[in-house]
């Protein structure tokens, strides 16, 4: 009885350790960070995109080497805008607890954007090059 006990302790060990993507949807937050090239230290603007409007929701500074940085709350998988102007933007699926990784041209975001970390923003940057 002892050793079944221990062995299907480990089994539900393993299978846990080995599903991290499962617990994901716990967090109530997401990080976006990268850098961009030709940024010459200006902002890029997050707004989040709604049925019905476009929300502002941050300014994240960029360095002097165009790095930046940013957690941001989440309740839910939406439509979000990150923008360096009001022509130069990419469109960004983020779901909870991803841990998003850009990088691209600041002077043209949509045909040089790289991402990393969300696999919907991946097919959304793809379909709109």
């Amino acid at each position: 009885m002892r050793i079944r006990l221990t062995v299907l302790l480990f089994f539900a060990a393993i299978t846990w350790a080995c599903h991290p993507g499962d617990r994901r949807g716990d967090a109530d937050y997401f990080i976006l960070s990268g850098q961009f090239d030709n940024a010459d230290a200006q902002n890029i603007y997050l707004q989040e995109l709604t049925t019905t409007d476009l929300l502002p929701l941050d300014s994240i500074p960029l360095d002097s080497m165009g790095a930046f940085s940013y957690r941001g709350g989440i309740q839910e998988a939406g439509f979000y805008i990150l923008r360096s102007d009001q022509d130069n933007y990419i469109t960004l699926v983020i779901e909870p607890g991803e841990q998003i990784s850009i990088s691209g041209d600041a002077d043209d975001l949509a045909m040089s954007v790289q991402i990393e970390g969300s696999p919907g923003s991946c097919l959304l940057a793809e379909l709109n090059r």
